[in-house]
């Protein structure tokens, strides 16, 4: 087993993500070959003979609103390339800290702690053998730390001696040649997607407090108007957004769903035709 795994921020008060994301997925390893091809032929097709094309440029609010359709071709057809495979996907979603987070040298900082529990757990559960972690390079003293840290986890600590499936030593690489890393690229944008779009609603449903607090006589009642308005507008957005971001989602429950048909539980879940709130 293969675990990509790629982040999307960083846990740290300078960071401008506020939702940073560790994340990975799992992809057996006689399938990537075939999925390696898949990939290349793909951005062959829409892209021609360019570099790695980056998720930032990829999942943002243009590629779905506005005619972007190489862009949008191309996500969705990674999403069509890992659906058809027996692939599993883990997020680790954080809070951006308020202070710098001190972990001591040579120790695993939680997020990465995490992920290779649920990938231990995962190829348990599963049966598989040695899991490889595989991360997408950044540079060599970050990527160096890194591996320090989850060599002496799984040597040093007695938890991560009972690791019996994940490999001591991680590799790292460059995702322009390895196509696989830019699933984790992908997915975890979409994640933060997800997480922006939730913060946004939020923010977006304060300005109606507002409105409705007996104590403001400041506004007039043109002026709430113009503020439910601007929210319908703002939260009709955000809807088509998540609305986006959650079909090519359940296009993997729906594949998985198929193949162990256990379709009635997952329609209960997220509803058909009719009922479906997305």
């Amino acid at each position: 087993m293969l675990t990509f795994i790629d982040e999307s921020g960083y846990p740290r008060p300078t960071d401008s993500t506020k939702n940073p994301i560790l994340l990975g997925v799992c992809i057996h390893e006689n399938d990537i070959k075939p999925i390696t091809n898949q990939i290349y032929k793909l951005k062959d097709s829409i892209y021609g003979k360019q570099d790695e094309i980056k998720s930032t440029k990829l999942i943002r609010e243009a590629t779905i609103t506005k005619n972007r359709t190489n862009n949008k071709a191309y996500v969705e057809g990674m999403v069509d390339i890992i659906t058809s495979y027996d692939a599993a996907i883990f997020a680790i979603i954080m809070d951006k800290p308020d202070e710098p987070i001190i972990v001591p040298e040579h120790h695993l900082p939680k997020q990465y702690y995490l992920l290779l529990k649920k990938v231990e757990f995962y190829c348990n559960h599963h049966h598989y053998g040695k899991a490889m972690m595989i991360f997408d390079e950044v540079h060599e003293d970050a990527d160096r730390k890194i591996a320090e840290a989850i060599t002496g986890f799984l040597f040093k600590t007695k938890f991560g001696r009972s690791f019996h499936h994940i490999l001591e030593m991680p590799l790292f690489v460059s995702s322009a040649v390895t196509p696989a890393v830019q699933f984790a690229d992908i997915f975890a944008a979409i994640a933060s997607g997800y997480t922006r779009i939730l913060q946004g609603s939020a923010n977006t449903l304060k300005d109606l407090q507002g409105i409705i607090n007996p104590s403001d006589l400041s506004m007039t009642d043109k002026d709430r108007l113009d503020v439910v308005d601007k929210t319908y507008a703002e939260l009709l957005r955000l809807r088509n957004l998540t609305s986006y971001y959650t079909r090519q989602n359940l296009s993997v429950s729906y594949i998985r769903a198929r193949k162990s048909n256990d379709m009635e539980r997952t329609l209960s879940l997220y509803g058909t035709d009719e009922d479906k709130y997305w």
